[in-house]
């Protein structure tokens, strides 16, 4: 019994060493992100155009159906970077049930 509750404890012990460790040391995460002077979370519109000049949207698709989206979003710290985007269509990002990204 003690030899289990050992491994156990060096388990989640070791997971959350991990789990410190990969949030500090992720290059898509910034911190807190600058806010405008009513609380918005402020964009860098350069940086968008940035990434859709390098991943321009295959030509198979439509733009007004896809949507720049942040892997690790700005309000919890992600970087309005060029590497944390991802182009994301508008159905999965913005729509209204639970299982929506921006949900």
């Amino acid at each position: 019994m003690r030899k289990l509750l050992t491994i156990i404890v060096c388990t989640l012990l070791t997971a959350y060493v991990y789990a410190e460790s990969t949030i500090n040391t992720d290059p898509r995460y910034c911190g807190e992100p600058k806010r405008s002077a009513s609380g918005r979370i402020i964009r860098s519109i350069t940086e968008r155009n940035r990434f859709e000049a390098i991943y321009p949207l295959p030509a198979q698709f439509k733009r007004d159906e896809w949507q720049v989206d942040h892997v690790i979003p700005l309000k919890s710290g992600g970087c309005d970077k060029l590497f944390n985007m991802q182009w994301l269509p508008k159905k999965i990002k913005t729509c209204a049930g639970d299982m929506c990204k921006d949900r």
